[in-house]
């Protein structure tokens, strides 16, 4: 890895992108890149970090987007960079419009191919011949994102054989479209969308033949509408399962929404085992938490005391100040938390929303516990004992402090069992629907049970 470090700038709005391009910086090209989640400890004070970060930077990486040119939060970061005379490189994420102390900065365009685009970065930044792209223009957006795109717009290829459906499914597309590019969705929404929308296709394109055909059913006549519907189910299903799993989508991923198993995956080249084997250092650890998160406190304690670590009680000074939150956490306790204490390690135990007054705590790393991930408590006192030794942190799955802590988490096994329920409710509404066509298109019959002939008029 070269010595040069090299600073990651970026809004928290593009969180997954911005570490997927610090990952492959440094896993795959030896690029000495500082990327705030990767490098801050649980219970670090963040804001003195990042200062301290910037200072000693030799270069920055600038995430060029609306949302990290419109904040004064990133611009203190490139900009007394730029004024320092250190080298000040644009990764674009998004086309927009540079202001014109950037115009004659290098730039990179990682739109498209992104893992080329970062290969052409590293060797900017280690001082190879670096050729600038001109400044953006059009839509450009990775393989991934455009079947995303084409799946929302596929509907439109029934309007030969389906105008009603397709005229009926506009409005909803567009707009579900519209929250796709834009980057103001949820995963689930869109999957749960997709879903939907395979059914109704599928429920259509079934009705329209047998309605056709009620007493003898013909494929021949029916060839364009099977043929396009089933193209239009096979773009909507290959969709359903990039989302949220594809990695030029989870870049795309609004923050909260990429999911923790991806981002473990995907940086799964930097997150190398770290074999530690603990010995006991002495150090001790408290643990606040309310009565209802007994059992999150105990999985919490019984990881702590695995890596030899003791708890203590009452007026004695920690090492480490831990604290379980939930909705079940009263306003008091999150409050005094932290107050007066060199670090607080948050363990999130279950969706909840951080009052005003206790604001403190976002100064620090979060652990997200919602999931129940033994992982998650693993990496928790790995890091601890790292910092304890003088060694480095090496951990790479803490969960970043924008995280969206009001959506619900649920445990792995409830998930999966929740998935289960809804793959079984689509399956009873499309059987559901063959029984009525199945009945509708009975011939009918006299009281005998003698089919009485069809006349048309």
């Amino acid at each position: 890895m070269t010595d040069q470090r090299v600073f990651i700038s970026y809004s928290r709005k593009e969180f997954y992108f911005a570490e997927q391009l610090a990952t492959l910086l440094k896993a795959k090209h030896g690029i000495n890149a500082w990327f705030d989640i990767h490098e801050l400890q649980a219970g670090m004070d963040w804001s003195a970090a990042i200062q301290a970060a910037l200072t000693g930077c030799d270069a920055l990486v600038l995430v060029a987007s609306k949302a990290s040119l419109g904040s004064p939060w990133v611009r203190v970061e490139w900009e007394p960079t730029l004024k320092a005379g250190k080298p000040v490189v644009v990764a674009f994420f998004e086309r927009v419009e540079l202001p014109p102390e950037l115009h004659d900065v290098p730039r990179i365009d990682l739109r498209g191919d992104f893992e080329h685009g970062v290969e052409r970065l590293a060797h900017g930044l280690r001082g190879e011949n670096m050729v600038s792209d001109p400044p953006p223009r059009g839509l450009r957006f990775p393989p991934a994102v455009w079947i995303v795109i084409a799946a929302y717009l596929s509907p439109l290829l029934l309007l030969p054989v389906l105008p009603g459906l397709a005229v009926a499914l506009l409005l909803p597309l567009l707009y579900l479209l519209r929250q796709f590019l834009r980057r103001a969705y949820t995963v689930a929404e869109q999957r749960n969308a997709f879903l939907v929308l395979i059914v109704g296709v599928l429920l259509i394109a079934l009705i329209t033949v047998f309605n056709q055909n009620m007493y003898e059913f013909q494929v021949t006549p029916h060839v364009p509408l099977i043929l396009t519907s089933s193209a239009v189910i096979l773009l909507m299903l290959t969709a359903r399962q990039l989302l949220g799993r594809h990695p030029a989508l989870y870049r795309w991923s609004p923050t909260g929404e990429g999911g923790q198993s991806v981002r473990e995956r995907v940086n799964r080249e930097v997150r190398q085992a770290q074999g530690l084997q603990f010995s006991d250092l002495g150090k001790t650890f408290r643990l606040q938490f309310d009565p209802g998160d007994q059992q999150v406190a105990s999985d919490v304690r019984q990881a702590l005391e695995g890596a030899h670590y003791r708890e203590v009680q009452g007026g004695v000074i920690p090492d480490h100040e831990i604290v379980v939150v939930s909705d079940r956490t009263p306003a008091t306790l999150l409050e005094n938390a932290g107050e007066g204490q060199r670090e607080v390690i948050t363990v999130v135990a279950t969706a909840f929303k951080v009052p005003e007054s206790a604001k403190n705590l976002s100064r620090y790393q979060w652990i997200d516990y919602r999931k129940r991930s033994p992982e998650a408590l693993r990496n928790m006192v790995e890091d601890m004992y790292l910092r304890d030794i003088g060694g480095a942190n090496l951990q790479y799955a803490l969960m970043p402090v924008p995280e969206n802590f009001t959506a619900v988490r649920l445990p792995q096994r409830t998930d999966l069992l929740v998935q289960a329920f809804n793959i079984i409710g689509v399956l009873n509404a499309l059987g559901a629907g063959f029984t009525l066509l199945t009945i509708g298109n009975t011939p009918p019959t006299d009281m005998f049970g003698n089919p009485i002939p069809y006349n048309p008029m």
